[in-house]
């Protein structure tokens, strides 16, 4: 497991995940149920260490209205991606602190792609945002703030944007280890090119890239993703898993 420095590591909960919507997504913030943020001694814009598979780390905000008594972590698909988990999967989460970057790298997350920017404008649509060596994170051109938020949290999404659509990142080179953030100190180097990953993990493409169809993106996690992660219950249960499926529809659809 990376290293990472807690502030109290007996302070852990096990939650289980749940999707973020997309309006909220690639922002670098995790909604957790307010008891839960007590719990772990939380205030919003808290830095929170989030381990699956793998750990990364996200900035604590309070949950919408109606997941206020569910103990859920709502996390983005990169999020979701970075810590190796998928939505109904448990991950500990605990209150973390990061240190300032003294240097961080960016590669673009996807093939066949070549990047040429600002670093300085990468430091100010990454800042203070909390980030792991192997990390994939998105920049987006605009960002709607939700009037909700504190103004702490408002303040950090106000950073001009590095580009008017999304890109993905992939946060090559991090140092010191551990969780750290970009303030105004930290070097950034943009690499031009796709780097491979130590670990083969594939968060360049998500269902929060799907725009609607929620039904039938609910039918195929149910038919293709459960089979596949918790195949124990089908055999409990003396039940074939579906052989497959056929995605049908004309041009434009969604079937990619």
């Amino acid at each position: 497991m990376p290293e990472a420095d807690t502030i109290d590591r007996v302070k852990s909960r096990r939650v289980q995940v749940a999707s973020l919507p997309p309006a909220d997504s690639g922002r670098g913030f995790a909604r957790l149920a307010d008891k839960l943020m007590d719990d772990l001694g939380l205030v919003e814009g808290d830095v929170i260490e989030i381990v699956g598979k793998r750990l990364t780390a996200a900035r604590a905000i309070r949950p919408y209205g109606e997941d206020e008594n569910i103990d859920i972590i709502r996390l983005d698909g990169l999020q979701r991606a970075n810590a190796g988990v998928g939505s109904g999967d448990f991950v500990e989460v605990r209150k973390a602190e990061s240190k300032p970057a003294t240097k961080v790298i960016f590669a673009p997350a996807q093939p066949n792609v070549r990047l040429q920017g600002s670093a300085e404008a990468l430091k100010r649509t990454f800042a203070g945002r909390p980030l792991v060596e192997g990390d994939t994170v998105a920049t987006t051109g605009h960002q709607r703030i939700n009037a909700d938020m504190p103004d702490h949290i408002r303040q950090l999404l106000n950073a001009p944007a590095f580009a008017l659509q999304e890109l993905r990142l992939i946060v090559a080179s991090a140092a010191p280890k551990g969780i750290v953030h970009i303030d105004e100190n930290t070097e950034i180097e943009l690499r031009p090119a796709y780097e491979e990953p130590a670990a083969a993990r594939r968060a360049d493409v998500t269902y929060d890239d799907i725009g609607g169809m929620a039904q039938s993106i609910d039918q195929l996690r149910e038919m293709v993703e459960l089979p596949l992660r918790y195949p124990e219950l089908f055999q409990r249960l003396g039940v074939d898993p579906p052989k497959g499926l056929l995605l049908y529809g004309p041009p434009g659809t969604g079937k990619t």
